[in-house]
């Protein structure tokens, strides 16, 4: 029987694999414009235009699949070091006297 993995080792491979598709986005929304400005004449309007709706749209994706992440996994408990200490003087029930 196949084990499973942890959820934190699911949520990293997921944002590797949305900034591959942000990247993947990028280079393709370039080269489709410049395809297309090559066969269209329009040198180097597409290939911008291109770049941008990639880069606006894997940017978006990558977005899409952190949430995705983030509300699978639990928030950790803070840890003991973070919890402020209850100081003797701040107690209220002994009174204050000034010398």
């Amino acid at each position: 029987m196949a084990r499973r993995r942890p959820t934190r080792d699911l949520g990293g491979l997921a944002l590797l694999a949305g900034s591959a598709l942000l990247v993947l986005l990028t280079v393709g929304g370039y080269s489709i414009g410049n395809l297309l400005d090559q066969r269209l004449g329009t040198a180097p309007t597409l290939a911008i235009v291109g770049l941008l709706l990639g880069v606006v749209i894997g940017f978006w994706d990558l977005f899409r699949i952190a949430a995705m992440v983030m509300r699978a996994q639990p928030l950790p408990p803070p840890p003991r070091d973070a919890l402020p200490e209850p100081d003797d003087a701040s107690r209220d029930d002994e009174p204050h006297t000034d010398a």
